[in-house]
């Protein structure tokens, strides 16, 4: 049995944390490409944390994903191990099964999202003020100022989207909306940063801000209605992007 002390070419930093779905690629992969072994030790959680840059949290959600599927054995007060007797064919199904329940969560998420922050945006039309225009407007413009892989560009984007349910004035939407916000923020994160969604968001943010500006509701709420469906969209095919080159069995 392998006892493994150093990750600093085991691992790379997680690029756009999003969730733990990033760092179980990783350890796939290094198992995949034969760098992790049945039996191995992996890192401490410290080490872990440190090489992929993301919290504690974010680790154990992946070292808890791999632990029920059967693929990290946790021992008490020794560490987490590759589980021996791997079945590869198996594991590559089961991580296939973990995207799709995934991509179902999403849909689901963003149906709801879609239902609520259409109405939103519709009622933002009709009720929003001169105020509200303005912190639009520059929530865009501090937008469109943000470097490419800035992290900022997350939360600008759903402030966005906090100040279109503000102009609705419907507390009821409003706290749905907030209810979904942890899960919201870690869908934007997955795909924001690919780059054809830049400028497609970007686009769409502006567009909406015009419709609300003239009163525009029925035309506020196709637009909302494509801009989510095209979250959807890249989320999926970031998703599929991963398993496609991280995770392939040999």
């Amino acid at each position: 049995m392998k006892i493994l002390i150093r990750s600093e070419k085991l691992f790379k930093e997680v690029e756009n944390i999003s969730s733990g779905t990033c760092v179980a690629n990783q350890i796939f992969n290094a198992i995949s490409s034969g760098k992790l072994s049945s039996g191995d030790k992996l890192p401490s959680e410290r080490l872990l944390t440190d090489k992929f840059k993301v919290s504690r949290p974010v680790l154990r959600e992946a070292i808890s994903a791999l632990s029920f599927m059967g693929i990290i054995q946790k021992k008490h007060g020794k560490g987490n191990y590759i589980a021996k007797h791997l079945n590869r064919a198996l594991i590559n199904n089961s991580f296939k099964y973990m995207l799709i329940s995934k991509e179902k969560e999403v849909e689901d998420l963003l149906e709801a999202r879609k239902t609520i922050e259409c109405k939103l945006i519709n009622l933002a039309a009709l009720r929003k003020n001169d105020v509200q225009l303005d912190r639009m407007k520059q929530t865009i413009r501090e937008m469109s100022e943000c470097k490419k892989t800035d992290y900022r560009r997350v939360q600008l984007d759903f402030d966005f989207h906090l100040l279109i349910a503000e102009s609705a004035q419907n507390k009821v939407l409003r706290n749905l909306q907030m209810a979904m916000r942890d899960k919201v923020i870690e869908i934007m994160k997955v795909g924001v940063y690919l780059p054809e969604a830049l400028i497609i968001s970007e686009t769409e943010h502006l567009m909406m801000y015009q419709a609300i500006a003239r009163s525009d509701a029925e035309n506020a709420e196709i637009i909302m209605e494509k801009h989510i469906e095209g979250v959807k969209i890249r989320h999926i095919k970031k998703l599929e992007s991963i398993d496609n080159s991280q995770i392939k069995m040999k």
